[in-house]
């Protein structure tokens, strides 16, 4: 059985909720001011990415600044559950939690006057909402670029994931985009051409008996996440341990 209140009251944030819209209208309170920041911080914005021609080139630009400034730490209290911290309070902290750090980068996109958008989303394993019952049932925040010709989805808690690209932790299900008018969307569905594997092999085998084998691996987007694994782990045993393990055979 699920439940939802009527009338939603929290810590002076009150809103009527019968719908999503309403749902996304209180979210939207929540949000008011948190996309601040100082002019320092715009400024150097506007620099670095003053010599990028393209919006979506731009927005990588801002989105690996973003990577390189923070980290991913959750620490809640209260409405810290619900409500993301100042924006440039996250810069000077240097982490912040899901919400802390899609908002940030909103607020570093909306310093290049580009627009992006608050994202809710139900993320785990096969997780999807009841888009038949409105109701808070989100569990994470990632942040939507909508372009002319393309929609940008953007993970902010991962330094080292990749621009434009949704794990299986979110990808492929309803989010609810906190937009003027709020509004449930799809996240991007990778097909099965776009999720391969490659594997090319080359081994030589000497007169004693002796092998010599030269392996390239290639991979795409939910099938590489494993090689990222690999190449973002600093240790090299653990890295030796997880290519002996990709490969199934010791090196």
């Amino acid at each position: 059985m699920l439940i939802a209140p009527s009338i939603i009251v929290y810590n002076k944030f009150d809103n009527k909720f019968e719908n999503w819209e309403d749902l996304g209208n209180w979210i939207s309170k929540l949000n008011v001011g948190r996309d601040s920041l100082s002019s320092e911080i715009k400024n150097k914005l506007i620099d670095l990415s003053k010599n990028e021609q393209s919006t979506s080139g731009k927005i990588n630009i801002v989105y690996k600044y973003l990577q390189s400034i923070t980290r991913y730490v959750s620490i809640q209290f209260g409405i810290g559950g619900l409500q993301p911290q100042f924006a440039q309070k996250t810069i000077e902290n240097g982490y912040g939690d899901c919400k802390a750090l899609s908002m940030l980068m909103i607020a570093l996109l909306k310093a290049i006057d580009i627009k992006a958008y608050y994202t809710l989303v139900k993320a785990g394993d096969n997780e999807n909402i009841i888009k038949e019952f409105p109701s808070n049932q989100f569990n994470h925040a990632i942040v939507c670029v909508p372009l002319n010709k393309d929609t940008l989805w953007l993970e902010c808690t991962d330094q080292n994931i990749q621009f434009n690209y949704l794990s299986d932790f979110t990808d492929d299900r309803d989010v609810f985009v906190i937009a003027e008018k709020p509004f449930i969307t799809h996240t991007k569905t990778y097909t099965q051409q776009e999720n391969y594997i490659k594997t090319i092999g080359q081994i030589s085998i000497a007169e004693m008996g002796d092998a010599k084998c030269n392996l390239i691996k290639e991979a795409g987007f939910l099938a590489s996440d494993n090689l990222f694994t690999i190449k973002n782990t600093v240790s090299s045993k653990t890295k030796e341990e997880l290519i002996t393990k990709l490969f199934n055979f010791k090196i």
